[in-house]
């Protein structure tokens, strides 16, 4: 299989790359689902109607889950939330990514499974608290460190609900909506579902509540303390207590204000007709104790804090299922891109559940569960200070198998050994019991065996994650004016559809020193120019292009996608690319097939059409290189090199530029080995907006490639100028 970096190559959701292959079963090759991601904060297993809790109702959610399957066993890899939204990015441990406390930034080498979907032709979208940038702040996250999500509207961190998140547009402009948070979400989440025509999508929705603080909309305060049924493991002070009477009371009705807004969702797919087509997956990062066991909040390994929900309804699942098969939030990526027919990344360590969502009981022997990933002390709990005698305040590593759950803190103490099949509750401790000793030791030979599968240091510490971004923002000698060169991706595809002469006539409007352009052969010969393989997305036919012929491609619309003003728009021929292009910008190839015969037919017509000596290659081996060399010695060589590995025999084969995905720049020794070889450095994909253009201006790159080049450009010019 290929290693992370050409799996990076084939998945990461950046401009330049192209992977239309549909990744179906054998059986049949279906249209890939949308998908539809609900992801509350702090929302524990216990507290929906469908799952037993006497006290709140969730009838639209009772009846998604009666639509679909839902697992009564699922748990939280790590019940904290930065380290739980990175496992579920990555199906990768706390341990492996280094992720491992809130307020880190997931580093840029992680394969995330938006990444993969955006690569199979997915139109990926993020509504919400992000949490995965760094310090404990709001704040716009730029594109670079979106981990694949290519519309994204929210904000870091925060927890505002009353009065409305600081929220950030997809292009960083702050709003401060007036309305309570959970609802401007879905609000959010319907206008990005209708604006969705062809490619299936991936939309996330992170909603902030039920976390603190605990304060519904007055419609939804309707439990009185009095009537409140308190889990059996809550000690009488605290159901005695008014204060956390009323923090239990007001979390139930934030559940109950997101079952209306998941029915509101709901109704919006059965009446627009997406629901026979859209997989829609319910759960969360983590539970809240509320004071089960002396303890409040998260970060334990108790069933309070651990269990989570996890409702899942769709194509290719099952109606009316009930599964007992064990699962963690770990195996969350793989089962849903299995669910999307796309590839799971040998990178990626959980597992693949999708038998469970057939109806099939699958023997899932454990589920390896971490938290508290520092050796250092944590604080007491700060509401009453109610800690109890199994409140692991350290680092803890927890083992969960169909019968039992052993918890060992970083002293190697076992603090929890429970009979889940006998002690619903947990409220016998099993642990250092003499009669429990044979048990106790297989589970912790168990725990140990799995951890050092994992690579996992425990007890020692675990390194962390970046506290900082990997680029950080240039000072005043920053080198914004070394930047010579500005490519518009695809012509300038944010104002007119890409590939069209419409977003060509737009890119030497606006300045951009060179148009990248993507060129296919058409059934009869024809060379054109299409991004997709795929007629779907960017015109009004269906199927896969280079079936037909030049003829019937220029019979198709391939600009009302875009906007109905750009209806007259046709799929040009190359020809018709390079005349337009002549002397006014440069153009680079993205050279979508391979072959002798394709790339003479290429050559060709770039020197009857266009100027060699204005034309980019894009080539994307060594053994192409040296076939353009000879066929255009007078071009110029763009290596778009599989993997990092690469630069040192692109360079050898003489290529003038090398191009580096931003997310490949954690590995620091890259851009020094692009320099070191005398080539030039590309790096691909910005907005243009000035906080991703400054993350990329210390790594010196000679050329960026952008679908806004006119906003880059801009920018490029007020850096420099206010460094002058």
């Amino acid at each position: 299989m290929p290693n992370r970096w050409i799996l990076r190559f084939l998945l990461v959701a950046l401009p330049l790359l192209d992977l239309t292959g549909t990744w179906c079963w054998a059986e049949e090759a279906a249209q890939q689902p949308n998908l539809l991601i609900l992801f509350p904060d702090q929302w524990r297993r216990q507290a929906f109607s469908c799952y037993g809790d006497p006290n709140v109702k969730t009838p639209n959610i009772d009846r998604l889950a009666a639509q679909g399957v839902r697992f009564n066993r699922c748990y939280a890899t790590n019940p904290v939330c930065s380290p739980a939204r990175a496992i579920f990015l990555t199906s990768r441990y706390g341990h492996q990514t280094g992720l491992i406390q809130n307020n880190l930034f997931l580093p840029p080498q992680e394969i995330t499974f938006p990444e993969v979907l955006a690569g199979s032709g997915y139109t990926t979208g993020y509504i919400g608290k992000w949490h995965l940038d760094g310090p404990a702040k709001p704040g716009f996250v730029p594109q670079l460190r979106r981990q694949g999500y290519q519309w994204f509207e929210g904000f870091n961190r925060g927890h505002w609900f009353p009065t409305g998140a600081r929220y950030f547009t997809n292009q960083g402009k702050l709003t401060n909506p007036k309305v309570f948070e959970s609802i401007y979400q879905t609000d959010l989440a319907i206008d990005f579902m209708k604006r969705q025509k062809t490619n299936p999508f991936l939309l996330f929705v992170s909603y902030g509540t039920p976390h603190t603080p605990y304060r519904p909309p007055a419609k939804y305060e309707r439990f009185k303390p009095a009537d409140l049924t308190w889990r059996p493991n809550v000690p009488a002070k605290i159901r005695n207590s008014p204060l956390y009477s009323k923090h239990l009371s007001g979390y139930y009705g934030l559940c109950e204000l997101l079952d209306h807004e998941t029915g509101r969702l709901m109704n919006f797919l059965d009446e627009s007709g997406l629901a026979k087509n859209t997989v829609v997956m319910i759960s969360s990062d983590h539970g809240d104790a509320h004071g089960s066991h002396g303890l409040h909040h998260k970060g334990q390994p108790e069933e309070e804090s651990l269990g989570i929900p996890w409702i899942i309804r769709g194509p290719g699942v099952k109606s009316g299922v009930v599964t007992e098969t064990l699962a963690g939030t770990i195996d969350f990526a793989p089962t849903l891109l299995a669910l999307c027919r796309a590839e799971i990344p040998d990178r990626m360590v959980g597992r693949n559940l999708t038998p469970a969502l057939a109806g099939e009981e699958m023997n899932v022997p454990w589920v390896y569960t971490q938290g508290r990933m520092t050796t250092a002390q944590e604080r007491p709990q700060t509401e009453g200070n109610l800690n109890s005698r199994r409140n692991i305040q350290a680092a803890w590593r927890a083992l969960v198998t169909p019968r039992y759950k052993l918890a060992v803190d970083n002293r190697e103490n076992v603090r929890l050994l429970i009979d889940l099949e006998k002690d619903r509750y947990e409220m016998q401790n099993l642990a250092n019991q003499p009669e429990h000793a044979a048990l106790q030791n297989r589970l912790w030979k168990q725990l140990k065996s799995i951890g050092q599968q994992t690579r996992d240091p425990f007890p020692n510490p675990v390194a962390r994650a970046p506290a900082k971004p990997v680029a950080k923002a240039p000072g005043p000698a920053s080198s914004a004016s070394r930047v010579s060169q500005v490519v518009a991706h695809r012509g300038a595809a944010t104002e007119r559809p890409e590939n069209t002469l419409a977003a060509l006539r737009r890119a030497i409007e606006v300045g951009a020193t060179a148009t990248e352009v993507d060129v296919r052969t058409s059934q009869d010969g024809k060379l054109f120019l299409l991004h997709d393989a795929t007629l779907d997305r960017t015109t009004n036919g269906k199927g896969t292009a280079t079936e037909l012929t030049l003829a019937k491609l220029k019979q198709l619309d391939a600009g009302s996608w875009f906007d109905p003003k750009y209806r007259e728009e046709l799929i040009p021929a190359l020809s018709e690319a390079l005349i337009l292009c002549r002397g006014k910008i440069d153009v680079l190839l993205d050279l979508k097939e391979q072959g002798e015969a394709y790339a003479k037919q290429v050559a060709g017509e770039v020197q009857k059409f266009g100027d060699p000596k204005k034309t980019i290659v894009g080539v994307r081996s060594v053994e192409q290189a040296k076939l353009f060399r000879r066929l255009l010695p007078e071009a110029r060589q763009l290596g778009l090199i599989p993997d990092p590995q690469a630069i040192p025999s692109f360079s050898q084969a003489g290529v003038e530029m090398i191009r580096l995905w931003p997310r490949w720049l954690e590995d620091k020794t890259l851009v020094p080995q692009v320099k070191k070889a005398g080539v030039k450095l590309h790096l691909n994909g910005t907005t243009g907006v000035s906080e991703e253009v400054l993350q990329l201006l210390p790594y010196q790159p000679d050329s960026i490639s952008s679908d806004d080049p006119g906003k880059l450009i801009r920018t490029l010019q007020r850096i420099g100028s206010s460094e002058q």
